[in-house]
């Protein structure tokens, strides 16, 4: 078996296995699958090769099988326009956790598992109803190879901190099609509390509140919002020339003025 470490641009064949270290986890890319991470920021990406299949692989340096079930019990956004809506909830055996999703004419299954390490690895996987065994079966040989170890995200996670932390952050829309969207503004505390005020009013609207984290699922941070009304949003996080970039689109930044 190939073992490669998780880098961005490659391309993963099936058997190969992939170990993100950032993270602790390891997993092997199912047969009759490719996977990759396509850019800094961005998630890891998986598609089959046999039918219409497509999926993510969420890695977790923090995260409990609770963590995990939460997730999965309610909708996922993966993009402006697909938002996958829960089928029953999850369902928790040990430190896995598989759950069923569907949006307009696909179906889409996911398989999570978490570690004694305190890290978790959720695979979610779409595709036509016709599919839906193999998705099942690809999901499971996805959980079923995961190996964890001890995440090295700390340190990365520390300076991220240190940069956001009391900073104001100002962007088309915090998505992944914010070139084209109303401008925002997004205020980090380092209480952990965060505030983003949406639209073209601006510092005049009215603003949303919650708790703000980070994770490192892949070999960048994900900027992670609660929000109070008990939805949620994931931001890939990106620096380089001292620009910072969300979901790889620049964004203005500075300390908050106090």
């Amino acid at each position: 078996m190939v073992e490669v470490e998780l880098a961005v641009g490659e391309v993963h064949n099936a058997g190969t296995r992939v170990n993100a270290k950032v993270s602790g986890v390891s997993f092997v890319v199912p047969a009759g699958w490719v996977g990759g991470v396509p850019g800094p920021g961005r998630a890891y990406y998986l598609g089959s090769e046999s039918y219409a299949g497509l999926g993510i692989a969420t890695l977790l340096s923090r995260a409990s099988a609770d963590d995990v079930g939460s997730y999965l019990a309610g909708p996922i956004q993966l993009d402006n326009d697909l938002v996958l809506e829960p089928v029953g909830m999850p369902s928790v055996s040990g430190g896995r956790v598989t759950a069923s999703f569907e949006a307009s004419e696909l179906v889409a299954v996911a398989a999570g598992v978490a570690g004694e390490t305190g890290n978790a690895a959720v695979f979610l996987l779409a595709g036509n109803p016709i599919d839906r065994l193999a998705l099942e079966q690809a999901a499971e040989s996805l959980a079923d190879s995961v190996q964890f170890s001890e995440p090295t995200a700390g340190p990365l996670l520390e300076s991220w901190w240190r940069r956001l932390a009391d900073s104001t952050i100002r962007q088309g829309d915090f998505s992944a099609d914010a070139e084209g969207a109303s401008a925002s503004e997004l205020r980090l505390f380092s209480s952990g509390r965060f505030e983003l005020r949406a639209g073209e009013a601006g510092e005049n609207s009215e603003p949303y509140g919650g708790d703000w984290s980070l994770d490192a699922p892949s070999t960048d941070a994900v900027l992670l919002l609660d929000f109070d009304d008990g939805s949620t949003g994931a931001l890939a996080l990106g620096f380089e020339e001292n620009v910072l970039y969300l979901n790889g689109v620049p964004a203005e930044w500075a300390p908050m003025s106090l």
